[in-house]
């Protein structure tokens, strides 16, 4: 008990340790939000986010318990909302720890046959290389190298990849929006979703289109009846063709052009990148559980002047900055939201090229391709213009390789369809 305190040393190398395998690993933090009687007659809380949650990991989730230190692991019955949120992830972690056995078993099934037909496993023929050409490279990285002629699901179903969604809401055979989504567990290669909305196209012009948990949400910024920023989310339970959330927020709808708006673990981000009056880019959160109540208001390290250069976004609790003009390689920055994003936790240079080089192709990419963040931290561009392949494209930057490994994926969308819709991971 003596280690649990403030600045203790002790818990800084327990962090350091677990920072190099976390990868690893799928983790989820858990937190308490309310005070602790302790007794003195004050209350404190005993264990609070910031102490919680390792900023910047991947594969990692925070998970707040409205509770305190002592009633965080006492439910009073099943429909308390937090025993509802930990039996869920917990059931999630089970299903996936089951896939991931399995896919175990399938590798090690692979690597005997490789073996007993003499190829070594870190030394396997590269694709790149004639038969005995002295190259070599690991046999997991042929399942990732190519855009096509190779196989990789053993690759992808060992990654959380995020699945690629085609809003589709120009040039509709159904006169409605229409959603399509291809998996990552067919390399982005079979469209397993193909559901027509209860959306007219010409609404898509009032708002922006995001999928979270695989439900299709409609940001809507312009012409809401009720004056306010508006969330709309389209069920996946119901094949797309029902709304689960149809509900004002507290942002006012005069805002719309000032910032980003983004949703994640169900809130309304809104990243305020212009007219801030702390002169820099803010955060405000508006709770889905409040009927998104605007309950946040945070002050980041980033200058008003960045949105010119990149993207914004939220996710997992985080504020991402992708940085994709001016610079050489493109940049990823990350503001804990466990520190109220008010200082960078990391920084990583990509492999990715930027607009300042102009010999490559991703300043095409930067204007005709879409840049986000998916579920582990991971980096996606969704490549739309033009590419090589006649494909709309999907390129990954593992964050669990600092943003040097790259996935490439040739999805089964032809690339004409690139200006018909909004793509979202």
């Amino acid at each position: 008990m003596k280690h649990l305190k403030n600045e203790s040393s002790w818990l800084d190398t327990q962090h350091g340790q677990y920072n190099a395998i976390i990868q690893d690993f799928e983790t989820i933090y858990l937190y308490e939000v309310y005070p602790t009687p302790i007794p003195i007659g004050a209350a404190i809380i005993v264990v609070p986010r910031a102490s919680a949650v390792l900023p910047g990991a991947p594969n990692a989730e925070a998970l707040e318990i409205k509770k305190n230190h002592h009633t965080m692991v006492k439910y009073g019955n099943k429909f308390d909302d937090d025993f509802q949120n930990v039996s869920t992830k917990i059931s999630i972690m089970s299903k996936r720890a089951s896939d991931k056995i399995a896919d175990n078993w399938s590798k090690w099934d692979r690597i005997n046959d490789d073996l007993s037909h003499g190829m070594p496993w870190s030394t396997a023929p590269s694709p790149n290389t004639s038969e005995g050409g002295g190259g070599h490279v690991d046999i997991a990285e042929q399942h990732i190298s190519t855009l096509s002629g190779v196989k990789r699901e053993d690759v992808v179903r060992s990654t959380r990849l995020n699945s690629l969604y085609f809003i589709k809401h120009h040039n509709t055979g159904s006169n409605r929006v229409e959603v399509h989504r291809v998996s990552p567990t067919t390399n982005y290669g079979l469209c397993d979703v193909h559901a027509v909305t209860p959306i007219y196209p010409a609404d898509s012009a009032n708002g922006l289109w995001q999928v979270e948990n695989d439900n299709v949400y409609f940001i809507k910024t312009r012409n809401a009846e009720s004056n306010t920023i508006e969330v709309h989310s389209l069920s996946n339970s119901s094949g797309y063709s029902r709304f689960n959330i149809q509900s004002p927020s507290g942002f006012n709808i005069a805002d719309h052009g000032t910032g980003t708006w983004t949703i994640d673990k169900g809130d309304l981000y809104f990243i305020k990148t212009q007219n801030t009056g702390s002169g820099f880019v803010e955060v405000h959160r508006a709770d889905h559980r409040r009927n998104f109540a605007v309950e946040l208001h945070a002050v980041t390290p980033f200058q008003l002047s960045d949105e010119a250069n990149g993207y914004f976004t939220v996710r997992g609790g985080d504020l991402y900055f992708i940085k994709t003009r001016n610079v050489p390689k493109v940049e990823v920055y990350c503001a804990a939201g466990g520190q109220r994003f008010q200082s960078l936790s990391y920084l990583h240079v990509t492999c990715f090229c930027g607009s300042i080089n102009p010999h490559t192709l991703p300043i095409d990419d930067d204007r005709n391709g879409v840049w986000d963040i998916g579920t582990n931290g991971d980096l996606y561009l969704i490549s739309k213009g033009n590419p090589e392949s006649g494909r709309i494209e999907v390129h990954i930057a593992k964050a669990s390789s600092g943003y040097q490994e790259v996935l490439h994926f040739a999805s089964e969308f032809l690339a004409s369809d690139g200006p018909n819709g909004s793509w979202c991971v």
